[in-house]
């Protein structure tokens, strides 16, 4: 293990080496004999940092695996506490945890997990004024909300750290994944320039949700998250996976690709 788990600067450029305990071993074996990840992949995971916004539907199965799956420091940020409403599909929370903070029942829930990695959590609401501040340091960001103002805000942060975003919604029966900010590829703001209209912004609160699409879409985030790190594979930047739970369609669509005038990313900033 790294002994400088409580690093607060970049997890890369601190780590030299990772050394993993027997236990820790034991846990990795089955993606340590994978070849796209073998000990030198799990290493990578283990000295990167993820900062995931939101311990809610989709927060919950991307913390759930980020966590299984060794990423070496995790931050988790919510404001919100869990009420009974939540638990058809944030399932890292339970019946206990009603009326604590959400980023403390998904840091306890974690902890059970895998107690080996560094698991950090903020209580707190996200913000042009502390966003950068509250990421610094990560690799990757995973974006687990329910609204297109905060899409445009940890996209916006993703911009100005130079890390990309993964970004996930789910509605009623149907989820979609798509990835910022990455290799060139288009920050939320080139994908829609205007923000939709609140009309348009159905939520779970508003529309309902089926549980058991925050966990497909969420493991897919947290997919890419691993894809990402470890380089590997097709990274959903460009392109957006969408799923239908109702007919068990789903599709690979192209996006837009990076804007030069977008007035977050592009050369027109």
């Amino acid at each position: 293990m790294p002994s400088n788990r409580h690093s607060k600067g970049s997890i890369n450029s601190n780590l030299k080496k990772v050394v993993m305990s027997s236990s820790e071993s034991d846990q990795y074996v089955r993606h340590n004999i994978l070849p796209e990840i073998g000990i030198a992949g799990q290493e990578k995971l283990l000295k990167s940092k993820v900062g995931i916004l939101g311990a809610g539907g989709l927060g919950s199965p991307v913390i759930q695996y980020l966590t299984s799956f060794g990423v070496g420091h995790i931050l988790i940020v919510d404001n919100d506490i869990v009420e009974s409403v939540n638990l058809n599909r944030q399932v890292i929370h339970n019946s206990e945890r009603i009326g604590m903070l959400k980023s403390e029942s998904a840091q306890k829930s974690a902890h059970l997990l895998n107690p080996n990695i560094e698991i950090l959590q903020k209580s707190v609401r996200v913000d042009e004024t502390n966003g950068v501040e509250i990421f610094q340091g990560c690799d990757v960001l995973v974006d687990c909300c329910d609204n297109h103002q905060t899409r445009y805000l940890i996209s916006s942060v993703g911009v100005k750290l130079g890390i990309p975003v993964v970004t996930g919604s789910v509605v009623r029966w149907e989820g979609h994944v798509t990835v910022l900010n990455y290799k060139g590829g288009p920050c939320y703001k080139c994908l829609y320039p205007t923000m939709p209209a609140a009309s348009l912004n159905a939520t779970a609160k508003t529309a309902g949700v089926v549980g058991t699409i925050c966990g497909v879409i969420g493991s897919i985030e947290a997919m890419e998250v691993v894809k990402i790190i470890l380089d590997k594979g097709e990274v959903l930047s460009g392109k957006m996976f969408m799923f239908n739970g109702l007919t068990l369609m789903h599709k690979i669509v192209t996006t837009k690709k990076r804007s030069l005038e977008c007035t977050c990313c592009g050369s027109s900033k």
